[in-house]
Order: structure tokens, then sequence, then C-alpha cells
């Protein structure tokens, strides 16, 4: 039987926040928006444990974008960009059709060993890849963890 170990949120920006955002994406800078960190024990996984992650991104298209926004959303098994990449999703939008947009991302972590110690690190991050961007939110992460 599936047993539920733990599940952990993380809210950056709760709302979306109307009009022109105050701070950005810069091009080709992946910001952090979203880390959780889950109770996972080595002797709570006889064997391997699943993680169900979920996050949300709140984009703004600047009015006088000359190309197409392009967004690549990385989430991260650790707390660094450099760490096990557990799911990369690009999403491309209009530079015709300004104003906020939504991300959207699902992902999983199948067969994932216990920490040593400490506990289990997801981290999600955000790079505008071809134009900077707004960012009015929301931005959230949550991921939870399983094991039969």
């Amino acid at each position: 039987m599936t047993q539920l170990i733990d599940f952990r949120t993380s809210t950056n920006i709760a709302l979306a926040n109307e009009g022109f955002p105050l701070s950005t994406f810069p091009i080709g800078t992946p910001v952090l928006f979203g880390q959780v960190g889950l109770n996972v024990l080595s002797s709570d996984a006889n064997g391997k444990i699943r993680v169900l992650i979920k996050g949300t991104a709140g984009v703004f298209i600047f009015p006088d974008s000359e190309f197409d926004p392009l967004v690549q959303l990385d989430v991260v098994r650790g707390t660094s960009i450099t760490d096990p990449l557990v799911s990369t999703t690009f999403v491309q939008y209009l530079a015709e059709i300004p104003g906020v947009q939504d991300i959207t991302i699902t992902a999983a972590d199948f067969n994932v060993s216990p920490p040593q110690a400490g506990s289990l690190t997801y981290t999600i991050f955000a790079t505008a890849v071809n134009v900077e961007l707004g960012r009015p939110g929301p931005e959230n992460f949550n991921a939870s963890a399983y094991m039969d």
C-alpha cells in the first residue's frame, strides 16, 4: 500500500501582482523561486521513494519585446542549478501578446534513495532564455514523497 511520507509547499509570491512588475527574470540567469526539504529518513523507505513535484511561475511579457519570449523551468534534486536535474520545461509565448502569463509544471522523481542525513531537497529555477521578463507572481512550488 502506498504511503505518504511528507508534503511541503514553498510560496515566494502568493498572488499575481497587477500592473508593471517590480522585479525581473534577467536573460540567461537561473533564478531560484522555490525550494522544499522533505523529511525522509533512511528508516522510512525499505525500497525506493517516489516524489511528485508541482510548480507555478507567473511571467510578464513587456510590450516592447522584440522576440517571442522563451522561458525555461528547471527542477533539481538539491539546492544548486548544477545538482541532478529532475525536469526541464520550455514555454514560448508570442511577443505580440504582452502581459501576465502563468506557467505550471508537473514532474516526478522515481526510485530516489533516502538522504544519508538531512532532508531530501528539491529546488526550482526559472530562466528567461532570450528576453528579459517581468516577475509578477505567483511563484509556488510543492513536493510530496511516497513509498510502497
